[in-house]
């Protein structure tokens, strides 16, 4: 979103990761203090407590009452926003195609024969996988050296290693 709103906006992606890097340390910050948080057309944020249940009232104290999650209402201007949202049906697999690793070696060798770089998400479209399969593919390949991280290892992108076809 860092890239989308510096695209619309004067703001560099720095900036507005900084911004929302606050935003994220400052909502923490109200929510432990009991506050709830407002963002201004979009919606508020409320902290939800949990109690054991067999616990009777007279005997429910700060120490059997615990985080349970946070909770987000949206904001009516949101709501409408959202009210007339053309849907389609679409046929999703929630599962990975079932695919050999000889099989996914010859994609991406295809893939790297006409691109350069390749993020996960590249990864996991380019073979119809689930993001956690794309992972364990990843590593796998990593591993064996047919493909090379060349940033960092929270956002890696890869390019082609030593395929030995």
């Amino acid at each position: 979103m860092a890239e989308e709103i510096q695209q619309y906006s004067s703001l560099s992606t720095a900036d507005v990761k900084g911004v929302l890097e606050m935003l994220v340390k400052l909502t923490a910050r109200n929510l432990y203090y009991g506050f709830n948080v407002n963002l201004e057309g979009l919606g508020t944020l409320q902290m939800t407590l949990d109690c054991p249940p067999d616990i009777s009232q007279k005997k429910v104290n700060a120490k059997s009452v615990k985080f349970k999650s946070v909770v987000f209402r949206p904001a009516a201007s949101l709501k409408k926003a959202l009210k007339n949202t053309p849907l389609t049906h679409v046929n999703v697999n929630v599962h990975s195609c079932k695919r050999s690793n000889e099989e996914i070696d010859a994609m991406l060798t295809n893939y790297f024969n006409k691109h350069e770089t390749m993020t996960r998400r590249d990864f996991q479209m380019l073979c119809g996988l689930t993001r956690s399969t794309a992972v364990r593919h990843l590593k796998r390949l990593k591993a064996s050296g047919k493909i090379v991280n060349i940033s960092d290892n929270r956002h890696p992108v890869y390019r082609k290693g030593n395929f030995t076809d």
